[in-house]
């Protein structure tokens, strides 16, 4: 179990299952996501079924915690995280999905998630697969974080790629130092 006092901050980059059933493991982070993310999984999201099946079967009671203990912070947009930490809505894969853009030496690098499941969708310009919003929006998004790396593919990492083992170097097991 990690320790919770390396890891005051948790970006959400949207509310699927596979990138939000972590709030236990974190009980002193906060926790950021879009404002339009959390409306649509507590609203139609979950009360649809074919979309219910992207949130954790604990999906309620982990946003009622992050709620309750104040824990959980809206944005709506573009928000500075920390310095050198900002926050974009793009959408397309879901209504609120949102990349990471970190300032370094070299440049902005960013943290694609979902807006860019692969650097395939870049070389094929297809967008990824699943989204649930807009593909205009998922196009709008892959275009964003193309502009904003410079369209260097070195300085983004999609959320879904083994590429990114051979394209970044382990600084131990799992760990890739991406920028």
């Amino acid at each position: 179990m990690p320790d919770d006092r390396l890891v005051p901050t948790v970006i959400l980059t949207h509310l699927h299952w596979d990138h939000f059933d972590v709030e236990g493991m974190f009980p002193q982070a906060t926790f950021w996501v879009q404002r339009r993310e959390l409306e649509f999984w507590t609203g139609y999201g979950t009360r649809e079924r074919w979309h219910r099946r992207g949130v954790s079967d604990c999906f309620a009671a982990d946003v009622a915690a992050l709620q309750s203990s104040g824990r959980l912070h809206l944005v709506d947009g573009t928000a500075d995280v920390t310095g050198g930490v900002r926050l974009e809505w793009v959408g397309g894969h879901t209504p609120g999905l949102q990349i990471v853009v970190v300032r370094t030496a070299n440049g902005e690098f960013v943290l694609a998630n979902d807006a860019l499941t692969t650097y395939r969708n870049l070389r094929d310009w297809m967008p990824p697969a699943g989204h649930l919003s807009s593909i205009a929006e998922c196009l709008d998004g892959m275009t964003r974080v193309q502009t904003l790396a410079g369209g260097n593919e070195s300085r983004m990492c999609p959320g879904h790629d083994d590429e990114i083992r051979s394209r970044f170097p382990q600084v131990k097991p799992g760990v890739y130092r991406l920028a």
